[in-house]
Order: C-alpha cells, then structure tokens, then sequence
C-alpha cells in the first residue's frame, strides 16, 4: 500500500543523518519524527542504566541490534519493539506531547 503522501519524507536516511549541529540523540531537526525519535533515544540510553543491550533484549523479546539501532540512530524501531522494551524496562520510552495542534 502506497504512503498517501508519496514517498515518507526522509525515508531511506538513518535518523541520525537526519540531524544537523550536535550528533545523534542532540542534533537539531525539524521534523517532528526525528524529534521523536531523538528523546526515545535518550530515553532509552537513560533507562539501560549501564545494562548490556544483549541482556535487555532477552528480557524484552527485541533483538539486542534493535536496540543498538535505536539509541545510536540508525533507526527510529518499531512500536512492538517500544512496547516490549518499555515493559520490560518498566520505563516510559515514547515521549508525550510530540503532536502538532
């Protein structure tokens, strides 16, 4: 199925290619998707509190790698994967209030 837009703006770029200034997870974006994604990242590296991505991974179900991916910015994850890790981080991981009103 076609994204009703076209082509996602910025698909095929890393997230953290997506970012000027400061390097991933404080670069600087517009986009309300990278910002997103950006404070799940530091959410994220917060709530790992020094433990190994393998480790969490195993307690959450998610691939060590997605983990990795998500707090270095080469991708955003998916949302079972967010679902997963906050649960099994007993941590709130997607940020409120990233909507445009």
């Amino acid at each position: 199925m076609p994204h009703p837009g076209g082509r996602p703006k910025g698909k095929g770029k890393a997230p953290r290619d997506r970012v000027t200034g400061d390097e991933w997870p404080n670069g600087h974006s517009t986009d309300p998707t990278v910002i997103a994604g950006q404070e799940v990242a530091r959410r994220l590296f917060e709530a790992l509190g020094g433990r190994s991505y393998r480790s969490v991974g195993r307690d959450a179900g998610v691939a060590h790698s997605t983990i990795g991916d998500i707090v270095t910015g080469r991708a955003f994850g998916d949302f079972a994967s967010l679902v997963k890790l906050e649960r099994a981080l007993g941590a709130r991981l997607w940020p409120e209030g990233h909507r445009e009103d």
